[in-house]
């Protein structure tokens, strides 16, 4: 019961906009990521047209474009994360509402299979036997070969 309250507490997000424990590698790659290549533009461009005349034109321009990637480089990151997640529960919830029936269908026809052929199997090792012991009891040879054991 302590191991189900605390994988429970585990799971659970302070707020709506907190990554939950298993996906905080995948946001923080994803945030990382898309900051990164999205400031690199942002210094790409500004070198490339922007106006300033020297370093601290450029690096003042390239500031406040900063801050506003890195948010929203957060906010995608975030997005992608949560869409993950929410395709991996609709993915298991399907599987358990479709796919784990139909096993369990399977599985029950294979051995309803199986067990008639065992059935089937032991019918004709009996019928084998009461020959063998007729023709034992009448004193005729028996050359019968013994039947295959059933195929499972």
């Amino acid at each position: 019961m302590q191991q189900e309250t605390q994988a429970a507490s585990n799971n659970q997000r302070e707020s709506l906009w907190s990554v939950p424990p298993g996906f905080w590698v995948l946001y923080f790659v994803l945030f990382a990521l898309l900051d990164a290549a999205g400031v690199g533009y942002a210094v790409w461009h500004e070198i490339r047209y922007g106006a300033g005349e020297n370093i601290h034109a450029h690096i003042s321009a390239i500031i406040p474009q900063a801050s506003a990637i890195g948010v929203r480089a957060a906010i995608t990151g975030f997005t992608l994360t949560e869409a993950l997640r929410i395709a991996m529960i609709i993915s298991n919830y399907l599987k358990m509402r479709l796919l784990k029936p139909e096993e369990e269908r399977i599985k029950a026809r294979g051995l309803a299979e199986g067990q008639k052929r065992v059935a089937e199997a032991s019918r004709k090792l009996t019928e084998w036997n009461e020959r063998r012991l007729a023709a034992q009891e009448l004193g005729v040879p028996f050359d019968e070969p013994m039947p295959d054991p059933p195929r499972l």
